[in-house]
Protein backbone atom coordinates (compact mmCIF):
# COMPACT_ATOMS: atom_id res chain seq x y z
CA UNK A 1 0.00 0.00 0.00
CA UNK A 2 2.78 2.37 0.81
CA UNK A 3 4.50 1.55 -2.46
CA UNK A 4 1.35 2.42 -4.37
CA UNK A 5 1.25 5.90 -2.77
CA UNK A 6 4.83 6.50 -3.77
CA UNK A 7 4.02 5.67 -7.37
CA UNK A 8 0.84 7.75 -7.60
CA UNK A 9 2.40 10.95 -6.14
CA UNK A 10 4.99 11.49 -8.89
CA UNK A 11 2.38 10.88 -11.51
CA UNK A 12 0.12 13.54 -10.02
CA UNK A 13 2.91 16.05 -9.89
CA UNK A 14 3.84 15.32 -13.49
CA UNK A 15 0.21 15.82 -14.60
CA UNK A 16 -0.04 19.10 -12.69
CA UNK A 17 3.13 20.41 -14.29
CA UNK A 18 1.90 19.49 -17.74
CA UNK A 19 -1.45 21.27 -17.12
CA UNK A 20 0.33 24.38 -15.86
CA UNK A 21 2.50 24.55 -18.96
CA UNK A 22 -0.50 24.21 -21.22
CA UNK A 23 -2.30 27.02 -19.32
CA UNK A 24 0.68 29.39 -19.68
CA UNK A 25 0.85 28.70 -23.40
CA UNK A 26 -2.85 29.51 -23.76
CA UNK A 27 -2.44 32.75 -21.75
CA UNK A 28 0.55 33.81 -23.86
CA UNK A 29 -1.35 33.18 -27.07
CA UNK A 30 -4.36 35.18 -25.77
CA UNK A 31 -2.20 38.20 -24.86
CA UNK A 32 -0.42 38.11 -28.19
CA UNK A 33 -3.69 37.95 -30.12
CA UNK A 34 -5.15 40.84 -28.09
CA UNK A 35 -2.11 43.03 -28.77
CA UNK A 36 -2.21 42.29 -32.49
CA UNK A 37 -5.95 43.11 -32.59
CA UNK A 38 -5.38 46.44 -30.77
CA UNK A 39 -2.64 47.47 -33.16
CA UNK A 40 -4.74 46.50 -36.15
CA UNK A 41 -7.76 48.41 -34.80
CA UNK A 42 -5.69 51.55 -34.10
CA UNK A 43 -4.15 51.47 -37.54
CA UNK A 44 -7.55 51.00 -39.13
CA UNK A 45 -9.01 53.93 -37.13
CA UNK A 46 -6.13 56.24 -38.06
CA UNK A 47 -6.46 55.30 -41.71
CA UNK A 48 -10.21 55.93 -41.67
CA UNK A 49 -9.76 59.33 -39.98
CA UNK A 50 -7.10 60.38 -42.47
CA UNK A 51 -9.29 59.35 -45.40
CA UNK A 52 -12.33 61.20 -43.98
CA UNK A 53 -10.23 64.31 -43.33
CA UNK A 54 -8.93 64.30 -46.87
CA UNK A 55 -12.46 63.97 -48.22
CA UNK A 56 -13.76 66.83 -45.99
CA UNK A 57 -10.88 69.08 -47.03
CA UNK A 58 -11.56 68.42 -50.69
CA UNK A 59 -15.27 69.20 -50.30
CA UNK A 60 -14.56 72.41 -48.33
CA UNK A 61 -12.05 73.60 -50.92
CA UNK A 62 -14.67 73.10 -53.61
CA UNK A 63 -17.34 75.00 -51.68
CA UNK A 64 -15.06 77.82 -50.45
CA UNK A 65 -12.10 78.22 -52.77
CA UNK A 66 -9.22 80.19 -51.17
CA UNK A 67 -9.03 83.88 -52.05
CA UNK A 68 -5.95 84.99 -53.80
CA UNK A 69 -4.18 87.92 -52.15
CA UNK A 70 -3.42 90.76 -54.53
CA UNK A 71 0.22 91.10 -55.21
CA UNK A 72 1.85 93.99 -53.36
CA UNK A 73 2.64 96.91 -55.58
CA UNK A 74 6.31 97.62 -56.07
CA UNK A 75 7.78 100.30 -53.81
CA UNK A 76 8.42 102.64 -56.74
CA UNK A 77 4.81 102.33 -57.89
CA UNK A 78 3.49 103.14 -54.42
CA UNK A 79 5.74 106.20 -54.17
CA UNK A 80 4.47 107.55 -57.47
CA UNK A 81 0.86 106.94 -56.41
CA UNK A 82 1.29 108.85 -53.15
CA UNK A 83 3.10 111.71 -54.81
CA UNK A 84 0.44 111.99 -57.47
CA UNK A 85 -2.38 112.32 -54.88
CA UNK A 86 -3.46 115.99 -54.81
CA UNK A 87 -3.16 117.76 -51.46
CA UNK A 88 -6.34 118.74 -49.62
CA UNK A 89 -7.41 122.28 -50.43
CA UNK A 90 -6.84 124.82 -47.62
CA UNK A 91 -9.83 125.54 -45.38
CA UNK A 92 -11.81 128.55 -46.43
CA UNK A 93 -12.14 131.37 -43.91
CA UNK A 94 -15.50 131.65 -42.24
CA UNK A 95 -17.88 133.91 -44.06
CA UNK A 96 -18.67 137.17 -42.27
CA UNK A 97 -21.91 137.16 -40.31
CA UNK A 98 -24.73 138.67 -42.31
CA UNK A 99 -26.52 141.69 -40.92
CA UNK A 100 -30.13 141.18 -39.91
CA UNK A 101 -32.75 142.97 -41.96
CA UNK A 102 -34.91 145.36 -39.97
CA UNK A 103 -38.10 147.20 -40.78
CA UNK A 104 -38.13 150.70 -42.21
CA UNK A 105 -35.12 152.89 -42.75
CA UNK A 106 -31.95 152.15 -40.76
CA UNK A 107 -30.80 154.68 -38.16
CA UNK A 108 -28.07 157.10 -39.26
CA UNK A 109 -24.55 155.93 -38.39
CA UNK A 110 -23.17 157.36 -35.14
CA UNK A 111 -19.64 157.97 -36.31
CA UNK A 112 -16.76 158.25 -33.86
CA UNK A 113 -17.19 158.98 -30.17
CA UNK A 114 -17.08 162.71 -29.39
CA UNK A 115 -13.92 163.70 -27.46
CA UNK A 116 -15.91 164.99 -24.47
CA UNK A 117 -18.15 161.95 -24.17
CA UNK A 118 -17.63 160.21 -20.79
CA UNK A 119 -17.36 157.46 -19.82
CA UNK A 120 -16.10 156.14 -23.15
CA UNK A 121 -17.22 152.58 -22.33
CA UNK A 122 -20.83 153.74 -22.76
CA UNK A 123 -20.32 154.71 -26.40
CA UNK A 124 -21.73 152.00 -28.72
CA UNK A 125 -19.32 149.49 -30.22
CA UNK A 126 -18.32 149.96 -33.85
CA UNK A 127 -20.33 147.74 -36.20
CA UNK A 128 -20.59 147.27 -39.96
CA UNK A 129 -24.26 146.34 -39.66
CA UNK A 130 -26.93 149.05 -39.81
CA UNK A 131 -29.08 149.66 -36.71
CA UNK A 132 -32.85 149.73 -37.10
CA UNK A 133 -33.54 150.11 -33.37
CA UNK A 134 -31.50 151.88 -30.72
CA UNK A 135 -30.81 148.57 -28.98
CA UNK A 136 -29.20 147.31 -32.19
CA UNK A 137 -26.19 149.36 -31.15
CA UNK A 138 -23.73 147.16 -29.28
CA UNK A 139 -22.56 147.83 -25.71
CA UNK A 140 -20.66 144.58 -25.09
CA UNK A 141 -17.84 146.08 -22.99
CA UNK A 142 -20.29 147.85 -20.70
CA UNK A 143 -22.44 144.76 -20.28
CA UNK A 144 -19.38 142.68 -19.33
CA UNK A 145 -18.64 145.12 -16.49
CA UNK A 146 -22.21 144.67 -15.21
CA UNK A 147 -21.65 140.94 -14.80
CA UNK A 148 -18.44 141.52 -12.82
CA UNK A 149 -20.24 144.10 -10.64
CA UNK A 150 -23.12 141.75 -9.84
CA UNK A 151 -20.70 138.96 -8.95
CA UNK A 152 -18.82 141.20 -6.51
CA UNK A 153 -22.16 142.30 -5.02
CA UNK A 154 -23.06 138.80 -3.82
CA UNK A 155 -20.60 138.18 -0.93
CA UNK A 156 -21.00 135.31 1.50
CA UNK A 157 -23.71 135.98 4.07
CA UNK A 158 -24.68 133.12 6.42
CA UNK A 159 -27.74 134.95 7.74
CA UNK A 160 -29.03 135.74 4.24
CA UNK A 161 -31.43 133.59 2.24
CA UNK A 162 -29.30 131.32 0.05
CA UNK A 163 -26.14 132.14 1.99
CA UNK A 164 -25.21 135.18 -0.12
CA UNK A 165 -26.09 138.86 0.02
CA UNK A 166 -27.78 140.78 -2.83
CA UNK A 167 -25.89 144.00 -2.24
CA UNK A 168 -25.71 144.90 -5.96
CA UNK A 169 -29.53 145.17 -6.16
CA UNK A 170 -30.63 148.57 -4.80
CA UNK A 171 -34.35 147.85 -5.20
CA UNK A 172 -34.01 144.86 -2.85
CA UNK A 173 -32.73 147.08 -0.04
CA UNK A 174 -34.65 150.30 -0.78
CA UNK A 175 -38.01 148.74 -1.58
CA UNK A 176 -37.98 145.84 0.84
CA UNK A 177 -38.69 142.25 -0.15
CA UNK A 178 -41.54 143.36 -2.41
CA UNK A 179 -38.98 145.11 -4.66
CA UNK A 180 -41.54 147.75 -5.63
CA UNK A 181 -39.01 150.53 -5.44
CA UNK A 182 -39.07 152.57 -8.66
CA UNK A 183 -35.34 152.72 -9.34
CA UNK A 184 -35.75 154.07 -12.88
CA UNK A 185 -37.99 156.91 -11.67
CA UNK A 186 -35.50 157.81 -8.92
CA UNK A 187 -32.52 157.85 -11.28
CA UNK A 188 -34.22 159.82 -14.04
CA UNK A 189 -35.28 162.46 -11.50
CA UNK A 190 -31.67 163.12 -10.46
CA UNK A 191 -29.75 166.24 -11.38
CA UNK A 192 -26.15 165.88 -12.49
CA UNK A 193 -24.08 164.90 -9.44
CA UNK A 194 -27.14 163.57 -7.56
CA UNK A 195 -27.17 160.02 -6.27
CA UNK A 196 -29.23 157.10 -4.96
CA UNK A 197 -27.57 155.18 -2.09
CA UNK A 198 -28.37 152.03 -0.09
CA UNK A 199 -26.82 149.85 2.59
CA UNK A 200 -26.57 146.14 1.89
CA UNK A 201 -25.76 143.27 4.23
CA UNK A 202 -22.02 143.46 3.56
CA UNK A 203 -21.51 146.32 1.09
CA UNK A 204 -22.89 149.83 0.56
CA UNK A 205 -24.07 150.90 -2.90
CA UNK A 206 -24.33 154.25 -4.66
CA UNK A 207 -25.47 155.41 -8.12
CA UNK A 208 -24.41 158.87 -9.30
CA UNK A 209 -25.62 160.75 -12.39
CA UNK A 210 -22.34 161.76 -14.07
CA UNK A 211 -23.59 163.26 -17.33
CA UNK A 212 -26.43 163.90 -19.78
CA UNK A 213 -24.83 163.45 -23.17
CA UNK A 214 -26.74 162.27 -26.25
CA UNK A 215 -25.75 159.30 -28.39
CA UNK A 216 -26.35 160.43 -31.95
CA UNK A 217 -29.83 161.98 -31.96
CA UNK A 218 -30.96 160.12 -28.82
CA UNK A 219 -30.99 161.85 -25.39
CA UNK A 220 -29.07 159.77 -22.83
CA UNK A 221 -28.05 159.92 -19.16
CA UNK A 222 -24.80 158.35 -17.94
CA UNK A 223 -24.44 156.90 -14.41
CA UNK A 224 -21.72 155.44 -12.22
CA UNK A 225 -22.46 152.53 -9.88
CA UNK A 226 -20.12 151.71 -6.95
CA UNK A 227 -19.95 149.19 -4.10
CA UNK A 228 -17.85 149.93 -1.01
CA UNK A 229 -16.97 147.89 2.07
CA UNK A 230 -17.03 148.96 5.73
CA UNK A 231 -13.71 150.76 5.26
CA UNK A 232 -15.32 152.74 2.41
CA UNK A 233 -13.00 151.13 -0.11
CA UNK A 234 -14.40 150.64 -3.59
CA UNK A 235 -14.98 146.92 -4.16
CA UNK A 236 -16.57 147.17 -7.62
CA UNK A 237 -17.91 149.78 -10.03
CA UNK A 238 -19.69 149.86 -13.36
CA UNK A 239 -21.34 152.32 -15.76
CA UNK A 240 -25.07 152.79 -16.21
CA UNK A 241 -27.03 154.25 -19.13
CA UNK A 242 -30.61 155.41 -19.81
CA UNK A 243 -31.64 156.66 -23.25
CA UNK A 244 -34.84 157.94 -24.80
CA UNK A 245 -36.01 156.15 -27.93
CA UNK A 246 -38.98 154.42 -29.54
CA UNK A 247 -39.39 150.72 -28.85
CA UNK A 248 -41.60 148.48 -30.95
CA UNK A 249 -43.77 151.27 -32.29
CA UNK A 250 -44.48 152.83 -28.89
CA UNK A 251 -43.91 156.55 -28.26
CA UNK A 252 -40.37 157.58 -27.37
CA UNK A 253 -39.61 157.01 -23.68
CA UNK A 254 -36.67 156.56 -21.33
CA UNK A 255 -35.39 152.99 -21.20
CA UNK A 256 -32.54 151.39 -19.22
CA UNK A 257 -29.80 150.31 -21.62
CA UNK A 258 -26.99 149.40 -19.20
Amino acid sequence: MHSLRLFVLPCALLAAGTAHAQFMDMLKNAVTNAAQNAVTSAASHATTKAVNGAIDGTVDSVKNPPRERPAAAPAASRAVSVAATPAAPPARPAAPRSCSEGEGEPLPPLGERPPLYQPDVLWPDASACPAYEFLDYGFEAARASVKAFDKAGTPLCPECVGGRANDSLPAFHLGGRSARYDLSGALLALKEGGDVAWQGHRLAGRIVLVGEQPIGSFPCKQFRWTLTNKEREIVAERPGLYCKFQWRGEPAAWHPVI
